[in-house]
């Protein structure tokens, strides 16, 4: 939802509960039970210290948990509910269910839970894991409730360890009130946890296991129905229950439902037309929720109110605490040797950045992509003190394995252009302009190739859909030994000197090599047999065909502070007439230029040089007749290249020219220039597009005597069908001037099919 739509439910929730409020003094409205409900917790019970004597810092969250265990146990008529989340995934509660799982289910049973509701986080454990703490928990009568959740044979020890749905209505009883009590988590959730969580795991939809459960719970005496519903976060968590319970029947819906999420945009909501009432305890917080039936209108009324934590945290908790906390920072305390930090702080941006760049050096890919929120934005470390192993915890929340895929450059456009840097990180890909004429895509430094192939590295969450932040169609493969977190810890725990943010290799200094080869074929041809000598002009002609081959091999090497590009071309073609052969294109041309791009990298501006080295080399098949030698034409040159945009390229250049295979060749002083547009898209539908680029060399010779002028062009146009298969238009320009004389020119045109293969790797990947 908008955030006006959801500015506009919060206005109606605030008056829905003040009209509430002022009518309860014509109403008869009867206590059933009073819920203490905790929600989103992401069990951050406490910050580890780990220093200076102090293990742990209770939150603020922590004495909020106090005060709602104190409240249930003052309070017979009531009920304590977790609506998921509460083991984890902050380092502190999976550390308790990692290590002490029977501890851990016996702080929660001793805070007065009652039930803890299956979440995302819970399905998110290792199944080890998973199985410890729910087993825990069942032995000490605290159900964690998994409503809409069913196991295969290679899951049933986890089913057997919850209350699934098969396993029934769980009922509690409070005072004369018989409450059925269900939870029920979004099958999405399936492709947003590890692969092998899900095994043998199915979530059934949620609008017909609710509509199920709650005849169930009907059928077997319940004077009410609560669920809790893990379906989204913030307003949007409510619409999505409001529509899944949209055009039930009365009698088929519950009677009040808890939201996992919804806390950082409401508590309490009410609409007019709409029932049953969705009520959410503030994120990461605890509420009193109210239950009261109307008993002269047969429905149900709540008031919902956020608990006022106490003053200091208490038994159990504190106990629980002290006693985990010297355990945890035995453990996870200790600094990490690889990992003594520089003067700058990190924060969780600074660890989302770390973590990204550790996962390009562990999987050798050149772009890693990572949610926001992977890291805890609360995450903050000092910046002279060494990373520990509690550090990468607490500000990695999640540790999904990693997934890696070779995608083709307009992947990479496609998700540079809907990029949105506030929820993606994508460390090594870079956009300005997106979707304008200005645009500039680049990986690491480099313009991005379309038809190239680049290696990407994520998390399975992201591989798999979550959060809808990737584009379709990548083939990725899960590892099944590097995590995320785990590749961070492995990185760190290898002593080296040094921060290790400035360890990692940049990219952008390796050196990245590409080719790329064009085939373009032209056939033309006409056959004639005229047995009655007809005087038809299309028969009054003579038996032709022309044949021409055009390729194109190019092949550079690229780095921060070098490019070496390399262009070999050759054309021929030939015409048949009757029973002759007339030669048409003759050409092979080689040129080679190695650049220093130092300068520009630190200075990218038009008016920063490169300096280059630069050979020429022009040659033909056949010697020609009026030439009498073997054309081969050798200039090497010197001089600065300008980087005018991205595609367009200057270059001044000074050297000499020389017939090598000229009897009475001389060596002729000369200088020119060189303007070369790359391919520039000029428009595009779908996989169709057109492709136009530019090359045009002018070089005079022999200065201060003939002055030689020579200009060689070519403009090509290509419009790609698909793939590697395009068509063609190419025009090739040749001209000479000799001192005072004429300026000769000739011009080819060709239309062509092409054939087009590209590759490219970056050194080290």
């Amino acid at each position: 939802m908008s955030r006006i739509s959801s500015s506009i439910l919060l206005t109606l929730c605030l008056w829905l509960i003040a009209s509430s409020v002022q009518a309860q003094g014509s109403v008869d409205l009867q206590l059933m039970a009073r819920l203490y409900v905790s929600s989103d917790t992401h069990g951050h019970v406490a910050d580890p210290v780990c220093r200076d004597g102090e293990d742990f810092e209770p939150t603020e969250l922590a004495r909020s948990l106090s005060a709602l265990s104190m409240a249930r146990h003052a309070d017979p008529q009531s009920l304590m509910i977790d609506t998921g989340t509460i083991l984890g995934p902050h380092a502190v509660a999976r550390f308790a269910a990692q290590t002490e799982p029977a501890q851990l289910a016996a702080l929660l049973a001793d805070l007065g839970y009652d039930a803890i509701g299956f979440g995302e986080t819970e399905l998110g454990l290792p199944r080890s894991m998973l199985l410890d703490v729910a087993r825990a928990l069942r032995s000490r009568g605290v159900p964690l409730l998994a409503t809409n959740l069913y196991c295969g044979p290679e899951a049933q020890d986890l089913c057997d360890a919850l209350v699934d749905g098969v396993d029934g209505v769980p009922f509690f009883q409070v005072g004369r009130e018989r409450i059925a009590l269900f939870a029920f988590l979004t099958p999405e959730a399936l492709g947003r946890v590890p692969p092998e969580n899900t095994r043998g795991v199915r979530l059934a939809p949620l609008k017909e296991s609710m509509i199920a459960a709650v005849r169930a719970a009907r059928a077997r005496g319940a004077t009410a129905v609560i669920v809790s519903v893990q379906d989204g976060s913030g307003a949007d968590a409510v619409s999505r229950v409001m529509a899944n319970l949209a055009g039930v029947s009365a009698e088929d819906k519950p009677d009040l439902v808890l939201s996992a999420e919804a806390g950082a945009e409401l508590i309490f909501a009410r609409p007019a037309t709409f029932r049953p009432p969705i009520a959410s305890a503030p994120t990461r917080g605890t509420a009193s929720v109210e239950v009261r039936r109307d008993t002269q209108r047969g429905i149900f009324d709540v008031l919902v109110q956020p608990m006022t934590p106490a003053d200091s945290v208490h038994d159990p908790l504190s106990s629980f605490l002290d006693r985990m906390g010297r355990a945890y920072c035995e453990r996870w305390g200790r600094a990490l040797p690889g990992a003594r930090l520089g003067a700058d702080s990190l924060d969780a941006d600074g660890m989302l950045d770390l973590t990204a760049g550790i996962l390009l050096e562990a999987t050798g890919a050149e772009i890693a992509l990572l949610g926001r929120g992977v890291t805890d934005s609360t995450y903050e470390q000092a910046g002279d003190t060494p990373l520990t192993a509690s550090d990468v915890f607490v500000a990695l929340q999640y540790d999904d394995p990693l997934a890696t895929a070779t995608v083709p450059g307009t992947w990479l456009r496609t998700l540079a252009r809907s990029l949105d840097p506030a929820k993606l990180l994508a460390l090594g890909l870079s956009v300005s302009g997106a979707n304008t004429a200005t645009e500039k895509i680049k990986v690491n430094g480099r313009a991005l190739e379309l038809q190239g192939n680049y290696r990407i590295v994520t998390s399975s969450f992201l591989a798999t859909g979550g959060d809808r932040l990737l584009p379709a169609g990548a083939d990725f493969t899960l590892s099944h030994d590097l995590r995320v977190r785990g590749a961070v810890l492995d990185y760190l725990g290898r002593p080296r000197p040094g921060d290790p943010r400035e360890s990692l290799p940049d990219l952008a200094d390796r050196v990245e090599w590409s080719s790329r080869f064009d085939t373009d074929a032209t056939f033309t041809g006409s056959s004639v047999r005229n047995p009655g000598d007809y005087t038809d002009s299309q028969l009054a002609r003579e038996n032709t065909a022309a044949l021409g081959l055009g390729s194109t091999l190019a092949f550079a090497a690229s780095s921060r502070s070098l490019a070496w590009d390399n262009t070999l071309t050759a054309r021929y073609s030939v015409t048949q007439t009757g029973n002759g052969f007339d030669e048409g294109d003759d050409l092979i041309s080689y040129r080679t230029n190695l650049r220093y791009r130092g300068w520009h990298s630190q200075t990218p501006e038009v008016y920063v040089p490169e300096p280059f080295l630069e050979a020429f080399v022009e040659s033909e098949f056949t010697t020609s007749d009026t030439l009498g030698y073997h054309h081969l034409l050798v200039r090497p040159t010197l001089g600065f290249a300008f980087t005018l945009t991205s595609k367009l390229l200057l270059k001044l250049n000074g050297g000499f020219e020389v017939e090598a295979l000229d009897p009475e060749a001389s060596v002729l002083p000369g200088a020119g220039a060189n303007l070369e547009l790359k391919p520039w898209q000029l428009m595009r539908d779908g996989v169709r597009r057109v492709d136009v680029g530019l090359t045009v060399d002018y070089f005079v010779s022999d200065i201060g005597a003939a002055n030689r002028q020579t200009l060689r062009a070519r403009f090509d146009t290509t419009f790609t069908l698909s793939g590697s298969l395009s068509f063609a238009l190419l025009v090739d320009l040749f001209g000479v001037r000799s001192g005072a004389g004429p300026f000769s020119i000739a011009i080819n045109t060709t239309a062509a099919l092409r054939f087009r293969f590209v590759g490219r790797r970056l050194a080290g990947s």
